[in-house]
């Protein structure tokens, strides 16, 4: 009995290990120079990690607009490619014509406006389920160390949830302890 708590004990504390992840720092370079955003700074990146999850930063607070948009920079460091992500966030698909197209005629091409390119030049896009919820399309996909760039509405902010819908390692430990339990 001993020893299944200490083997549950040691997979609970190497699923909060996977889990956490340090804090990445702003990459320069993703984003194009554009609008009121400092150099070629995004406003917000997102990191695909390792662990399957995603940490997001907000690298310069003033929208491109000068109003409400967002510059989202999307880096992959996950070891694989990500061909899309799931997003959701208080009216960030509430696309009002205002996009980074209206500011970079040669920042990709999608329907929205909103959409960017990856780091390969594929455009990016987006599948909007509603103005909260949503999908980012990056064409043939991001390989692992590349990036994207697209833009949301409103104005930066974390309040931007990240998804791919698959758990990420740390979460299946810890459910498949406490199945064993």
């Amino acid at each position: 009995m001993k020893t299944l708590a200490l083997l549950i004990a040691g997979v609970v504390m190497a699923g909060f290990g996977l889990a956490a992840q340090a804090t990445p720092s702003p990459q320069s370079g993703v984003c194009p120079a554009m609008g009121a955003v400092s150099g070629t700074a995004c406003n917000v990146e997102i990191f695909a990690t390792g662990g399957g999850g995603y940490a997001t930063i907000i690298t310069d607070p003033n929208p491109y607009d000068g109003i409400e948009d967002t510059l989202v920079g999307f880096i992959n460091n996950s070891g694989g490619t990500i061909t899309s992500i799931y997003l959701t966030g208080s009216n960030i698909f509430g696309f009002d014509g205002d996009g980074l197209q209206t500011y970079c005629g040669s920042c990709g091409s999608d329907s929205s406006g909103y959409g960017g390119m990856t780091s390969a030049g594929d455009n990016t896009s987006f599948n909007v389920l509603n103005s909260s919820a949503g999908f980012v399309l990056f064409g043939s996909g991001v390989a692992n160390g590349a990036w994207a760039y697209f833009s949301l509405e409103e104005a930066p902010s974390l309040n931007i949830t990240v998804s791919n819908g698959v758990p990420e390692p740390g979460s299946l430990l810890i459910f498949g302890a406490g199945l064993l339990g």
